[in-house]
C-alpha cells in the first residue's frame, strides 16, 4: 500500500488536523477546494455565461437603425425644402413689394407734360392701352439728380410685361433723342396676365387714354394731351400668387 502522503498529492485530499479514532481518520481528508480538478471543475460551474446575440438579433438592431436614419434624414430634408419655399415666398413678397412702390410713385407723380417723338409727334402726358405688351407711359417729376447731371428732374416711363415678366423702362431726355435708348428694369417674373383700367374724373374707366377728343375741342384747336385721368386699376395674376388688384390714384 502506498504511503498516506503520496496518496493525498495524487488525490489533491489533504489531512484534516485533529484527534484520532477510525471514524475521525476518515473525517480527516476532506476535499481540497484549493486546487486541482475538483477547484477548476468548480469554478467553471461558478462561472457566469458569457452570452452574445444572434445573427437575428443582429439584423433586426442594423434594419431598427438603418430605418431611424432614413426617418431623420427625411426630415431633416423636409425642414430644409420648408426654409427653401419660405425663402423663396419671402422674397417674391419683396419683389412684389418694390414693384407696387415704383409703379404707385409713378403714378402719384404724374405731371401733365406731353412728350416729343423722334418723328416730331407729340405724345400725351398719360397713355394707356395703345401697344398690346405696355400698361402705361406717363411723365413724372421727381427725378432725383445727385450727380448733378445735364438732365430735367422730369421722367418718362414706361411699364409693360413681356414674355411674363413686369418691366419698368424710361429714357434719360424726356423729349427723344435719336441716341436714346430706354433702360429696363425687371421687377417681377411669373407674370401670367395683366390688365389696366384708367379711371376719369367721373369714375368711368377706359381701356386707353386719353380719349379722343370732342368736336367742341377739335373746333376749338384743343386735344387731351395733357389730361390726366383720376386713378388706375391694376390687375396682375402671378404664379404661385395669385390674383393682385391695386387701384391707385394719379396725381392731379
Amino acid at each position: 500500500m502506498a504511503p498516506v502522503g503520496a496518496s493525498e498529492r495524487r488525490s489533491g485530499l489533504r489531512p484534516c488536523t485533529g484527534g484520532g479514532g477510525t471514524g475521525r481518520r476518515r473525517e480527516r481528508y476532506a476535499l481540497g477546494l484549493s486546487g486541482g480538478p475538483a477547484r477548476a471543475a468548480t469554478e467553471h460551474a461558478l462561472m457566469p455565461r458569457q452570452q452574445g446575440f444572434t445573427l437575428i438579433e443582429i439584423l433586426v438592431a442594423v434594419a431598427i437603425t438603418a430605418l431611424l436614419a432614413a426617418m431623420a434624414f427625411g426630415g431633416l430634408n423636409m425642414v430644409l425644402d420648408t426654409a427653401d419655399d419660405t425663402r423663396a415666398h419671402q422674397q417674391r413678397l419683396r419683389d412684389l413689394q418694390l414693384a407696387m412702390t415704383l409703379l404707385a410713385r409713378d403714378l402719384r407723380q404724374t405731371v401733365p407734360r406731353p412728350v416729343r417723338t423722334l418723328d416730331a409727334d407729340t405724345e400725351p402726358a398719360f397713355t394707356a392701352g395703345r401697344a398690346a405688351d405696355t400698361l402705361f407711359s406717363t411723365t413724372r417729376s421727381g427725378w432725383d439728380n445727385p450727380a448733378g447731371q445735364r438732365r430735367s428732374t422730369l421722367q418718362r416711363v414706361s411699364w409693360r410685361v413681356q414674355e411674363g415678366r413686369l418691366i419698368r423702362s424710361y429714357h434719360f431726355h424726356l423729349d427723344r433723342a435719336p441716341d436714346d435708348t430706354p433702360r429696363d428694369l425687371v421687377l417681377l417674373d411669373g407674370v401670367r396676365t395683366a390688365e389696366l383700367e384708367v379711371i376719369d374724373g367721373g369714375g368711368q374707366a377706359h381701356r386707353s387714354w386719353p380719349p379722343e377728343p370732342t368736336p367742341e375741342q377739335i373746333e376749338q384747336g384743343k386735344d387731351n394731351a395733357t389730361l390726366l385721368p383720376a386713378g388706375v386699376h391694376l390687375r396682375l395674376e402671378l404664379e404661385g400668387t395669385g390674383l393682385i388688384e391695386r387701384y391707385i390714384a394719379v396725381a392731379p
